[in-house]
């Protein structure tokens, strides 16, 4: 059980993490009180509060561009990468965030672990595939930091 909890608590961070930064690129700017309804992301509208913090209310007729599900993973996917690490007992795959324009990604150390090469598979903008080195591991956290040459990959 504890060997999975560093795991699952990594992709719960990793997923919130995901959702903020689409949240933030949808338009939602402070990040409070919006939501989705029936897949399409609405745009928050000021409302009254009396808690003092700013409380939003979703309103469908805001005239604002409503984003479907499929439209923020087409527009935001390019930052998930396919890992493929070979090692001396076969392979292991993982994904991993792209977490600037530099090439630096995040993954979890259990996937590359032992690697003698890894490999990125960019499927999600450029369909391209590049070698990567390991820039630095946290196996007590099971992190991760590799690097691409960024050049192409439309990351």
């Amino acid at each position: 059980m504890r060997r999975l909890f560093a795991p699952m608590l990594l992709a719960a961070l990793l997923g919130a993490a995901v959702a903020t930064v689409a949240a933030l690129l949808v338009g939602t700017g402070s990040g409070a009180g919006s939501t989705s309804t029936a897949g399409a992301v609405r745009a928050a509208t000021p409302a009254s509060s009396s808690s003092g913090g700013t409380r939003r209310e979703v309103s469908a007729s805001s005239g604002s561009k409503a984003l479907t599900a499929t439209q923020i993973y087409q527009q935001d996917s390019t930052g998930v990468v396919a890992i493929k690490a070979v090692t001396s007992e076969g392979e292991d795959e993982g994904t991993g965030i792209v977490l600037n324009e530099q090439g630096l990604i995040l993954t979890n150390d259990h996937v590359i672990k032992g690697a003698t090469s890894l490999t990125v598979d960019a499927s999600g903008s450029s369909k391209k595939t590049t070698s990567a080195t390991l820039v630095g591991e946290e196996a007590n956290q099971d992190l991760a930091l590799i690097k691409v040459d960024p050049s192409g990959l439309g990351l």
